[in-house]
């Protein structure tokens, strides 16, 4: 019996053979010169026939949808025909080939087609979305999560990264996904099973509604099943959490199930997702898991994302924790807290368990090594984009560290920007690496607090958050150089070592003196095209028509600025590029926000907006997302 790496050798073997073998064998025969005929008696061969394929690899795996595309690898033994010096000869060579493939796995092996085919060589791996093991399973990694979600909602129901609301998962699920939800009959007895999903059509096993007699019900492919006791037992935010699991199992896991079914006659229907799983995802050493707890793990992480989208998560957040009073009551601040996570909550259908977590990821509760406010460690690296705006404003130390470009605002943490210690992911954010996780003192900038007087912090703090109370107290984070010497010398020190910021930046100030050139360049170099232009600036079709064809004068101070947070460039790039146009930016409130705005949303245009807006100063571009 033949002994393959991988689900996916042993598919294509068992199932695709003859459909892979035959568009080699006749573009072998069409194709007899592009042969590496070295050490064969025939040099100039008049025919070749594919005597015999072996799969050795494949590689380059892909999963959209219900289609799989991939390189197959295949080593092949060729008989070449052909005149040499007057006689006619016969030989046999030994050849590699990179076939790309693609091929659709539902309820049955469709489709399957060879869209090209090469002399192997070497090549990279892709990195793409959509990427899979050779068993099929996503490659999907912990900085991935939030992209993963943000995908899913902007594919079936892109009001929820717009405007904040409850995830309307049940709708979501029977009328964009069209499958089957069930949500009566108990699955196992005590609430040890959750959720289900299945598969492939058959019949599922349910328990009455005492949990002792059970009964087989026939279901069709994708059919959802919760325990109904989940909503009686637990509440409304566990029953919609594991709705989303199990959507996501089908929308990233459907082809994995659909491959073993085919391989092993139906024996993998479903998923039946455990209250309290076996194992503690996330822990130990991850390439010891089983593909199933690879992929229980992601849809553990992925289905509360999915619910509570991070962007909409933290407006609601920050509009609960001002309603509550978070900054005007530092004694209350614990109670404030948990008020708002029962507020988030009730608002985003959730478990509290759930909304505490998310609070906690997007850096409003700290974690055991980085411990909220209010707690007794006099340093801390988190900070809110608000209190960094305080801080800003008010400590000109600070607004130094921050205007040199050394470090970036990440996971609220202002980090050494180096890509040692930041990345962009799928998406296209930027997040921490697992080295940077782990060395928050090698590489974050760290605050202590102050006692501010509210009434005394000036025309850079009139904020929604500081309207009332005027002769109150409050704890703010506070920078102080003595106690970031070694971040800042391990920050410069990379800076010298690297040489990247200085010919990206000495190419570009070598070029045309003008705005509109200078920014040419940087777009071509970005590939932008109008779409693209629309979406990075908000600007509009006839915003970029006046772009290209006015050009005698520099455009307006807004307009620069929606183009320069669009290209997400450097910030001291920034900064050359309007003084280009004619602006240096000032003290005034409008135009120091501005300056924060390019140090923390290069490329973030409506992140970036939502952050004017707060501060009372107009959003860039002229459209509206």
């Amino acid at each position: 019996m033949p002994i393959y790496k991988n689900e996916l050798e042993r598919f294509v073997c068992e199932k695709c053979y003859n459909d892979l073998c035959g568009p080699l064998a006749a573009w072998i025969s069409e194709n007899p010169h592009s042969l590496r005929n070295r050490g064969t008696s025939v040099r100039r061969p008049a025919s070749a026939s594919l005597q015999r394929m072996l799969l050795e690899f494949t590689t380059n795996v892909n999963i959209i949808g219900d289609v799989i595309s991939f390189d197959a690898v295949t080593s092949c033994e060729i008989e070449l025909e052909g005149e040499d010096d007057g006689d006619w000869q016969v030989d046999t060579v030994q050849q590699w080939y990179r076939c790309c493939c693609s091929v659709t796995v539902d309820e049955a092996v469709r489709g399957f087609a060879v869209h090209d085919i090469k002399t192997y060589s070497r090549a990279s791996r892709s990195t793409h979305y959509g990427a899979a093991d050779g068993n099929l399973v996503p490659l999907i990694s912990a900085s991935n999560f939030e992209a993963e979600a943000t995908r899913f909602l902007a594919e079936f129901f892109p009001e929820t990264l717009e405007t904040p609301m409850p995830v309307p998962i049940d709708d979501i699920v029977r009328e964009k996904m069209g499958l089957t939800l069930i949500k009566n009959g108990c699955l196992a007895d005590n609430l040890r099973i959750l959720g289900q999903i299945c598969f492939s059509p058959g019949k599922a096993m349910v328990y009455d509604f005492m949990g002792v007699g059970t009964e087989e019900v026939i279901v069709s492919r994708g059919t959802i099943l919760t325990d109904e006791m989940t909503f009686w037992e637990r509440n409304l935010g566990c029953l919609n959490n594991t709705v989303a699991h199990e959507a996501y199992h089908w929308y990233r896991h459907r082809v994995y199930a659909a491959v073993q079914s085919v391989l092993r006659g139906g024996e993998t229907i479903a998923y039946r997702c455990p209250a309290k799983p076996a194992m503690p995802y996330g822990s130990g050493d991850p390439s010891e898991w089983s593909d199933e707890e690879r992929m229980e793990w992601q849809a553990n992480n992925i289905a509360p994302r999915i619910l509570m989208p991070a962007r909409m998560f933290r407006q609601k957040a920050e509009d609960f924790m001002f309603q509550y009073g978070y900054c005007l009551n530092e004694n209350e601040k614990p109670a404030i807290l948990k008020r708002a996570i029962t507020a988030l909550a009730d608002f985003f259908r959730v478990s509290k368990q759930s909304a505490k977590i998310r609070m906690r990821e997007l850096g409003y509760i700290g974690t055991t090594a980085d411990e909220d406010y209010g707690n007794g460690d006099p340093f801390f690296t988190q900070i809110t984009q608000r209190d960094a705006f305080y801080e800003y404003c008010d400590n000109s130390t600070f607004r130094s560290v921050i205007d040199s470009g050394l470090f970036h605002y990440v996971d609220s943490r202002y980090i050494i920007d180096d890509e040692k210690y930041i990345r962009s992911n799928a998406s296209g954010s930027y997040e921490l690496t697992s080295y940077a996780l782990n060395h928050l003192d090698e590489c974050a900038l760290r605050f202590t607090y102050r006692r501010v007087e509210m009434k005394s912090h000036g025309q850079f703090h009139k904020d929604t958050f500081h309207r009332t109370n005027k002769n109150a107290y409050e704890k703010l984070p506070s920078y102080d150089s003595d106690d970031n010497t070694a971040v800042i010398d391990i920050a410069e020190e990379l800076r010298r070592n690297r040489d990247l910021f200085e010919q990206e930046y000495t190419a570009y100030t070598e070029y045309s003196p003008s705005f509109y050139e200078k920014a040419d360049a940087l777009m071509k170099q970005r590939n932008w095209y109008p779409a693209t232009f629309r979406d990075k600036t908000l600007l509009s079709d006839l915003e970029r028509s006046r772009y290209l064809a006015e050009r005698s004068k520099p455009p307006s101070l807004p307009k620069a600025m929606s183009i320069c947070i669009g290209l997400d460039v450097d910030p001291q790039i920034s900064e050359d590029l309007l003084a280009t146009a004619g602006y240096k930016l000032s003290p005034a409130r409008e135009h120091q926000a501005y300056r924060f705005a390019l140090h923390h949303y290069r490329g973030r245009i409506d992140e970036c907006n939502d952050f004017l807006a707060d501060r009372g100063v107009k959003p860039l571009g002229s459209q509206s997302r």
